[in-house]
């Protein structure tokens, strides 16, 4: 049995499997999956998903809506194959997706060394919306140490993008 079965029933997985792989799809199925993750804010993290997708179309959308789904779900590439995500898709999804051991800054450099410029452009727009401070209720040095992680990831990766 699938982990896609603890959010949908079998029936509705079979419904998703035909339907296209559009942007709203995606969407709606990230509502669902996420519907009761909090972000550090306290709100629903799938508010995050839609921040990071926002300026993006097509797949890079949907690469932006499901780029945390392999690491903070159950969820595998192989269900998302399954579903009907294509290659391109799903890659970018994995590049994007934290290794269990993996430093902070391999993670980063993976991302980079992949020349995925999708899953680059995602982890920019993950960043930027981590680093606003704004969404947290109270600031902290921990909130302050992260963001400054965060603007040097943000900045290498740019960096990377731009040389190529």
């Amino acid at each position: 049995m699938s982990e896609l079965n603890q959010y949908f029933s079998d029936s509705t997985i079979s419904f998703i499997k035909v339907l296209p792989k559009t942007s709203l799809l995606t969407k709606i199925l990230m509502k669902k999956i996420f519907k009761d993750k909090k972000d550090l804010a306290g709100k629903a993290y799938y508010g995050h998903l839609k921040r990071v997708a926002k300026v993006f179309r097509g797949n890079t959308k949907k690469i932006a809506l499901l780029h945390d789904i392999l690491e903070d779900t159950g969820i595998t590439k192989e269900d998302l194959q399954d579903l009907g995500y294509n290659n391109l898709i799903i890659t970018s999804v994995d590049i994007l997706t934290r290794k269990e051991g993996e430093t902070y800054q391999d993670y980063i450099n993976r991302i980079i060394s992949s020349d995925n410029k999708f899953a680059m452009a995602v982890k920019m727009s993950d960043l930027l919306d981590n680093m606003d401070l704004s969404r947290l209720k109270n600031v902290t040095n921990r909130d302050i140490k992260r963001f400054h992680k965060y603007e040097k990831s943000y900045d290498k990766i740019s960096a990377a993008m731009s040389s190529k």
